[in-house]
């Protein structure tokens, strides 16, 4: 009897493997990043704010609220959030805004992540809380390495300040016998 479990050991490990493969197969499953379809209310939520926010205008602070309570923890609660932190940014609310970015459904439901933590940033800087304004760019270029916002507030370049550090750029590397092109590329390259 012994000498049968050995000629077969390997089978016997192949296929206990197998089995728990095949076990554990709907705890993976499970846990998986599942996507919620909007409901055709939703998506009417959406096409009603892109509609309001053309040509740069802002809806009023009441009807974007109300999108974003109708639809909790959905894409349009989230786009919602972010258009209500544009208005108080608007409205020279900075800190209002600030804090209207912070928010999870932004995160977990959109793509715009990086692009929040630039705009809670700036509001920061707007508002005067610089230490808050750093400690946010600072989470931005940790959290989201890759965002071409992450770069930018690595680089010091601020959305507030983006002309004054266009200028500097230009004056700093200013030599009589380089042409202004090849100035910029080597400042450039230095970022």
């Amino acid at each position: 009897m012994k000498s049968i479990l050995v000629k077969h050991r390997l089978l016997l490990v192949v296929l206990g493997v197998v089995i728990l493969a095949v076990a554990s197969l709907p705890f993976l499953m499970s846990a998986s990043c599942v996507t919620r379809p909007q409901t055709p209310a939703e998506q009417k939520a959406l096409e009603n704010m892109r509609a309001m926010t053309r040509n740069d205008v802002l809806p009023a602070e009441e009807v974007v609220l109300g999108i974003e309570n109708q639809f909790p923890r959905t894409k349009a609660a989230a786009l919602a959030r972010i258009l209500r932190a544009r208005i108080k940014i608007n409205a020279k609310d900075f800190a209002g805004a600030a804090s209207l970015l912070d928010a999870r459904v932004i995160r977990d439901q959109t793509s715009l992540a990086d692009y929040a933590l630039s705009m809670r940033a700036n509001a920061f800087e707007q508002a005067g809380k610089d230490a808050e304004a750093r400690a946010t760019y600072q989470q931005l270029i940790h959290d989201y390495p890759t965002s071409l916002r992450a770069r930018d507030a690595a680089a010091g370049h601020r959305p507030r300040d983006a002309g004054h550090d266009q200028r500097r750029l230009l004056a700093s590397d200013h030599h009589p016998d380089q042409p202004a092109g090849e100035q910029l590329y080597r400042r450039a390259r230095r970022l």
